[in-house]
């Protein structure tokens, strides 16, 4: 029988064990002013609509889960990684994880490293996490306007065995498209939260080699 994806691994990023306690609000309200401001004289939006964004993403998971036994981990993590590329802004979303002055401090192949392995390991846990189809189905339910630029694109994951996941999606307009920078499960749960708090406690004990080793290891298929 098909595994049915586990409910703390539906969290995008899909990245174990979510700590409670991170609200919607002032996850993102510190994460819009750390990657640049607060929403004031920004450009018009894309035209494309952000569920348009969210609905491709749902589309890639549900094939890689209708296929997951075929693919293998490695297929699933070649299938999703341009996909996850193309959704998320995983240059700011590593950035907020050390800090924007620590990401600051490093240099150019520094900084790179870093996302790379940070966008690795990000599309490792959704190649982990969706391992198998039984039936599942996305509704995305529209969107809506937050603070300082960001919008809220509120869906969930239907299982026809269990309880449906809320999965709400936070995005911005970054060079002329809709771009990921944290998904919250449940509605207030922030992945992006957590990833910040465990990984400036490794950079802050272990500096930057340690970082990079922790998202080579959690890469790992």
């Amino acid at each position: 029988m098909p595994v049915v994806p586990r409910r703390a691994l539906i969290a995008a990023a899909v990245a174990g064990l979510l700590v409670a306690g991170f609200a919607a609000g002032p996850l993102f309200l510190a994460r819009a002013q750390e990657s640049g401001g607060d929403g004031a004289g920004e450009a018009a939006p894309p035209e494309e609509p952000p569920t348009a964004v969210i609905d491709r993403l749902h589309d890639a998971l549900l094939g890689v889960m209708r296929e997951a036994d075929t693919l293998g981990f490695e297929g699933r993590f070649e299938r999703l990684r341009p996909v996850l590329a193309a959704v998320f802004d995983f240059e700011s979303m590593a950035r907020f994880t050390i800090g924007r002055a620590n990401f600051e401090a490093l240099g150019a192949e520094e900084q790179a490293r870093l996302v790379d392995r940070f966008a690795a390991m990000s599309t490792a846990n959704y190649a982990r996490g969706f391992d198998g189809y039984s039936g599942q189905s996305f509704v995305t339910e529209g969107a809506s306007d937050g603070p300082r630029g960001v919008t809220i694109v509120r869906s969930r994951l239907e299982r026809p065995a269990d309880d449906a996941v809320r999965l709400n999606y936070v995005l911005r307009p970054i060079d002329g498209q809709w771009r990921v920078i944290d998904v919250l499960l449940d509605g207030s749960i922030s992945e992006l939260a957590r990833r910040r708090s465990e990984i400036s406690s490794i950079y802050a004990a272990q500096g930057y080699d340690g970082v990079i080793e922790s998202l080579e290891e959690a890469a790992g298929g």
